[in-house]
């Protein structure tokens, strides 16, 4: 097992992903704005519809969904170079914002799963769900 060197965790690209409601607005600080209402909706499941985006159940909901599994690669794909070239010598953060309807269900699914992706690509991932609590 190898283990990260301080000066490597200094030298990790940082980014900030966020989850959000349209409903309710776009982060106004977000360098990119992804919007996921494409996806298949857990709303209009009842079983999945007091649950969030974190629950496995509307996470495996969504992400099992063949647009999602296009979408997320396709996605963390496109943000991994310009990340790394423009934020790795920076202390920014960027900001990446994905909205869905509520800010719920599928926007935060998406971005646990874009979360992951970059952190096992290098990057140190700071998420909120910032319309999670709201009805």
């Amino acid at each position: 097992m190898s283990t990260v060197t301080e000066t490597e965790l200094q030298s990790r690209p940082r980014v900030q992903i966020v989850s959000f409601g349209f409903k309710y607005g776009v982060p106004p600080k977000a360098q990119w704005v992804f919007d996921v209402r494409f996806m298949r909706n857990p709303y209009w499941e009842p079983a999945l519809r007091h649950l969030t985006g974190l629950n496995e159940q509307v996470s495996d909901f969504v992400l099992s969904d063949e647009q999602a599994q296009r979408f997320v690669p396709s996605l963390l794909e496109l943000l991994a170079q310009p990340l790394r070239i423009r934020y790795t010598k920076t202390a920014e953060a960027p900001l990446i914002a994905v909205g869905c309807t509520g800010g719920k269900h599928r926007s935060v699914a998406v971005v646990q799963a874009l979360a992951l992706g970059l952190e096992q690509q290098g990057f140190e991932v700071y998420t909120d769900h910032v319309d999670l609590g709201r009805e």
